[in-house]
């Protein structure tokens, strides 16, 4: 609506389609960033810093859906770790 047919409208990360009504869909994100408390967070920013720890042979994080707060979510990271302490980690990494 504010601009030329096909002309993006503003890059926010959002994927969306124009049904035939006229009224936008939305799909999801071209990207993996969630929000978490309020806060856009990209899981593999999370996952990099843990895995550039020494200790870590392995590190994942993923988006859940927070069960005390309804349609929120909160981020999980799982760690393999090689014979270290999981609080020393999560200290030196800042989690």
């Amino acid at each position: 609506p504010f601009g030329a047919p096909g002309e993006r409208m503003y890059r926010t990360g959002d994927l969306v389609v124009r049904r035939p009504d006229g009224n936008l869909m939305y799909l999801g994100r071209t990207d993996q960033q969630v929000k978490i408390r309020g806060h856009r967070v990209e899981p593999g920013e999370v996952e990099a810093a843990f895995a550039a720890h020494p200790a870590v042979r392995f590190a994942a994080a993923v988006a859940q859906p927070d069960p005390q707060v309804d349609g929120a979510h909160r981020l999980a990271a799982y760690l393999v770790l090689d014979g270290a302490d999981l609080a020393e980690v999560a200290a030196q990494v800042g989690a």
